[in-house]
């Protein structure tokens, strides 16, 4: 069954269809395997600093799409609030606390949307925004409306992308992605064609493909 992962929603496309097919990108770099592992350290630590009792931590839920789905795994509830944790360098951290962090990072509200829908328990999310130069915090609120709006615009996505896969074929590149975006550091799939890099593209034998082939 074709899948993506809730983290990786938001993003861009082209991305995705290399995921939804299981193509093997480039390893990620020690210095982005580091990072990672200390943010997910860090999300309990900080949750406790916090005051939070978390209920259901890193509970799997499951988004269905049509015949697919999108999969993720949730820092936890407090009651009836979707906790979300990020931690952030200084600048990233300036930026999303400048305004609201769903807007200025739609992968986020993208991610979280999902957990909101697929959970189906919460009535609003809390972001908890940690950053990591200075340990400093602010904690964004979003409703159930804000929310449930980038969790439509995921599925949107997620149906977009899942059509792709099922033909064996590339979208278009992207418009609007930062040049950062594209950087070994942040994509896999960084040397995919449209980055002009050579990452071969693995086509999934599926039934919609046979019939286009037919």
């Amino acid at each position: 069954m074709l899948q993506l992962r809730m983290s990786s929603m938001g993003g861009c496309d082209r991305a995705l269809v290399y995921e939804a097919l299981q193509v093997e990108g480039e390893p990620r770099t020690k210095e982005s395997e580091l990072t990672l592992a200390l943010g997910k350290v860090m999300e309990p630590v900080i949750l406790k600093a916090q005051g939070y009792e978390v209920e259901d931590p890193q509970i799997e839920l499951v988004l269905p799409v049509g015949n697919y789905q999108i999969v993720g795994h949730p820092e936890g509830r407090c009651g009836r609030l979707l906790l979300e944790v990020k931690t952030m360098a200084d600048y990233a951290w300036k930026q999303a606390t400048k305004e609201l962090v769903i807007n200025y990072y739609p992968q986020y509200g993208a991610q979280n949307g999902c957990y909101f829908a697929a959970w189906g328990c919460c009535d609003a999310s809390r972001f908890i925004l940690f950053n990591k130069n200075t340990s400093k915090i602010v904690e964004q609120d979003f409703n159930y409306q804000e929310i449930m709006q980038h969790a439509r615009r995921a599925v949107r996505q997620a149906k977009r992308v899942f059509k792709y896969a099922e033909w064996g074929e590339l979208p278009e590149k992207p418009e609007g992605l930062k040049k950062w975006q594209c950087q070994a550091k942040y994509c896999k799939y960084h040397l995919c064609p449209h980055n002009e890099g050579n990452l071969a593209f693995v086509m999934k034998e599926t039934e919609s493909t046979r019939r286009r082939a037919a």
